[in-house]
């Protein structure tokens, strides 16, 4: 559905630049991804979004905790994505929102709060949404000449996320209960960069203006 509230004053709007398209033509599968970033954040979008992305109808075959720890999952990231000290983006295909990742930046270290993505249609992963995003973060990573990102992996969700970030190019630093710390450095995202390169046309948006996610985007 299309979220639309024409009584939201510009100060509580939903803003987001669109900042680039990523595209691929992989084992002829191709894809296309807009990038947006989320630079002025309206609390009761991000809440919509969370209410209205429901894993159970769009994702078969999981039990009723797995739906539970996507679902925290997806909360998490709105709510690292309503602080201004974080930088975070949404990607879109056929102008329907499929995910979402939120961090933070630093000169010394970029922290990945959390990433999620979704299907547009009942049991049909969007292809690459996730690496596309994760490309976004590599690219802002390499620019501002950080040290390190890291993030911490779930371990009782859905989805094997560890094997996902190894391949690219992080690595175990420690474990908890449920969850485990995992790290990148500048040089294993100069080589992850250029194997995304190889897969991905990254096409930057330029002279890019606000929009209004609100009626920009289908949820």
């Amino acid at each position: 559905m299309i979220i639309r509230r024409s009584n939201y004053t510009q100060q509580n709007s939903f803003q987001g630049l669109h900042t680039a398209k990523i595209v691929s033509n992989i084992n002829n599968i191709n894809t296309k991804i807009d990038i947006y970033r989320i630079d002025k954040h309206d609390k009761n979008f991000l809440k919509l979004l969370c209410d209205k992305v429901k894993p159970e109808e769009r994702m078969p075959g999981f039990t009723k905790y797995e739906y539970e720890r996507w679902h925290e999952m997806l909360e998490l990231a709105t709510d690292e994505a309503a602080k201004e000290c974080n930088t975070s983006y949404i990607a879109s295909v056929n102008g329907r929102a499929c995910g979402i990742i939120s961090f933070n930046e630093g000169k010394k270290k970029f922290h990945l709060h959390c990433i999620c993505t979704w299907p547009v249609e009942f049991g049909q992963k969007v292809k690459f949404a996730g690496k596309s995003l994760f490309y976004q973060i590599f690219r802002n990573f390499d620019r501002e000449k950080s040290g390190k990102i890291e993030l911490e992996a779930i371990t009782n969700g859905p989805y094997d996320t560890i094997s996902k970030y190894k391949k690219l190019g992080f690595k175990e630093i420690s474990a908890e209960p449920h969850k485990v710390l995992m790290e990148t450095n500048k040089y294993e995202v100069k080589n992850t960069l250029n194997n995304l390169e190889k897969m991905f046309e990254y096409i930057p948006v330029n002279n890019a203006k606000e929009v209004k996610l609100l009626d920009t985007l289908e949820i």
